[in-house]
């Protein structure tokens, strides 16, 4: 399913319920589809949801982590809002009807097609298009403290925020989410494609991202050559990156901003 549409059946979402601007409550969007809602603390550290149509009762079940306390963290609200994908876009709830479930791997961190088209959705849902481009507004510009600045307001996942960040800014960047060298997404904002900087094969070995590893929830920075992250160009522009560990699974969310020269 294109993204563009995957937005709109997010919009069409929040209006249905009158959502208007996050955090974006799932959990009572479940609740309100009558949807039966099964949380647990005890799923373990490697369950991150599942939905399963029961034929028997004629109910989609929707099962998600939470903390002991039986509140969500802000991946658990993402890991809801991408189960609630599977329930909404329409391919996916005839594959629930007909049989087919499993437990969901959300975070942007899987390239099946569902399972990336249900990230979005949870995406778009979270942070609306029309949120995100009023909060950038003029400035264009966010680095990454006050991308998860963004995460926080609206109760989602920093892998979420900074996706819609570059899907919207007009400044040249690019977000990788990577673990132990293996890169899971690039995504690149349309000023960073047009300029010609679009693929991150591998992550630089002078990178911060190592060291973010080792020391999360703190932001590493540097200034460097755009070249190291894109490869050899004739026109070489300096980048600045800044590099944020997660805390789980050694993941890595960097942000590399491109001081590209703008013709005034």
């Amino acid at each position: 399913m294109l993204k563009l549409k995957i937005e709109d059946v997010a919009d069409e979402v929040r209006s249905a319920h009158y959502l208007k601007a996050p955090p974006i409550d799932v959990v009572k969007l479940a609740t309100d589809e009558g949807i039966v809602l099964a949380p647990s603390s005890d799923y373990g550290p490697e369950f991150n949801g599942r939905i399963e149509f029961r034929r028997d009762k004629q109910k989609f079940i929707l099962f998600f982590p939470t903390q002991h306390d039986g509140t969500l963290t802000r991946r658990h609200r993402f890991s809801v809002g991408h189960e609630l994908a599977h329930y909404y876009i329409e391919g996916h709830r005839d594959a629930l009807i007909q049989g087919t479930a499993h437990n969901s791997t959300p975070g942007f961190i899987c390239n099946e097609a569902f399972e990336r088209e249900a990230d979005e959705f949870a995406a778009s849902l979270m942070i609306p298009r029309d949120f995100i481009e009023r909060r950038l507004g003029r400035r264009n510009f966010m680095d990454l403290k006050t991308v998860l600045a963004l995460a926080d307001e609206c109760q989602t996942s920093s892998q979420c925020a900074a996706i819609r960040y570059a899907t919207f800014t007009g400044e040249a960047c690019s977000v990788v989410l990577s673990s132990q060298g293996k890169i899971y997404f690039n995504v690149v904002s349309d000023e960073s494609r047009e300029c010609g900087f679009s693929y991150i094969s591998s992550i630089p070995v002078t990178a911060m991202v190592g060291a973010a590893a080792r020391e999360p929830q703190t932001i590493l920075e540097r200034s460097c050559d755009a070249s190291e992250w894109f490869g050899e160009r004739r026109s070489d522009p300096r980048a600045h990156e800044e590099s944020y560990g997660l805390g789980y699974g050694d993941l890595v969310l960097t942000l590399i901003s491109l001081e590209i020269a703008t013709d005034e």
